[in-house]
């Protein structure tokens, strides 16, 4: 209960954010369900075909809020979303649409529409809906030119490179929306202004590489040049030992890559691969809004617990501070 209240504490954003009420959140959390419908259909209804890969609902609820349910079979991505959220409200930034953890109960679930999860519970994130523009390099070019710092610092200090402009949104009003911070739960070695590299698999102690006593080799990474699947596989799966068809993944964006080049290390007797592709760009700025970099200064190690929630760890609470230091420093220098 004091956590709780702790993070409702910090929740309460500076001055200067005003986009969404504390209420909206609270609609979020509470309201019951009038009406829920797939959004992928809705969405291929009015016109605009989009696929993802996670199961997500389009709710009306009692109050008139529309919002959009992210399904999970356990809490992982939706926690992205909802870590988003918190860290940006609490520096202050109307980045990120309301977003709130839920447990949905299938007696809550609208009579009209049968209960499309094989459980009686369901966990996933809810999150305000916004109609929004389509997303175009014009529309991106002409945001404020602090607003688009706000996002690199946001999108370095979280850990989420897959920031491409299908993640960034632009309502009705020419506000920017950022979604998709599922790689932020990933354990990543990062320099700001150059694509992370992303933890892979298991700790093999039992095969060479770099110790963890060592600085990582940012300058001097492992490659693999035009290779095959079986190349990649061969090369990595002593350690990538889960999610093996992210090896297959892999290997689609490097052969859209100019080099078609997978760059790696072993370091910490763990794979450590750069996430390249086309669609994504190192986050780096050489503006900073004042306001929301003295704000990051005062961001701790306390205050990252409370707002990032399970299955955030120490390990991510570390990793963020330090590209947060990494941030301020430029600031600073600048």
């Amino acid at each position: 209960m004091l956590r709780i209240c702790l993070l409702v504490l910090l929740l309460v954003p500076p001055a200067w954010s005003q986009r969404w009420p504390e209420s909206v959140a609270h609609s979020l959390t509470a309201q019951p369900i009038q009406a829920a419908r797939n959004l992928e259909q809705v969405l291929k209804d009015s016109g605009r075909p989009w696929e993802g890969s996670n199961s997500l609902w389009l709710l009306d609820l009692r109050d008139g809020t529309r919002a959009v349910f992210r399904s999970e079979d356990e809490p992982w991505g939706s926690q992205g979303e909802i870590a988003g959220y918190r860290l940006t409200r609490w520096l202050g930034l109307d980045l990120v649409p309301p977003t709130v953890f839920r447990i949905l109960h299938q007696s809550e679930w609208p009579a009209t529409t049968p209960w499309p999860f094989p459980q009686a519970t369901r966990t996933g994130s809810v999150q305000i809906f916004l109609t929004v523009k389509p997303t175009t390099p014009e529309l991106l070019a002409n945001l404020d030119p602090l607003v688009k710092a706000d996002i690199e610092v946001v999108s370095f200090v979280m850990g989420r490179y897959d920031n491409h402009s299908g993640n960034l949104l632009v309502d009705e009003q020419g506000h920017p929306c950022l979604i998709d911070f599922e790689n932020s739960l990933e354990i990543q070695q990062a320099r700001y202004g150059d694509i992370p590299y992303a933890r892979r698999g298991a700790r093999r102690t039992d095969l060479p590489g770099l110790s963890a006593r060592q600085p990582f080799p940012f300058d001097h990474p492992e490659k693999l040049v035009d290779p095959s699947l079986e190349e990649i596989q061969k090369r990595l799966s002593p350690w990538w030992t889960y999610w093996p068809e992210g090896m297959a993944e892999l290997h689609r964006h490097i052969r859209n890559l100019d080099d078609k080049t997978i760059r790696y290390a072993i370091w910490d007797h763990r794979l450590w691969v750069q996430a390249r592709a086309t669609s994504r760009h190192p986050a780096w700025t050489d503006r900073y809004r004042n306001s929301t970099m003295e704000r990051l200064s005062q961001l701790d190690e306390g205050v990252l617990q409370l707002l990032l929630p399970v299955p955030y760890t120490h390990e991510h609470v570390r990793t963020m501070l330090g590209r947060a230091h990494q941030v301020l420093e430029a600031w600073r220098q600048d």
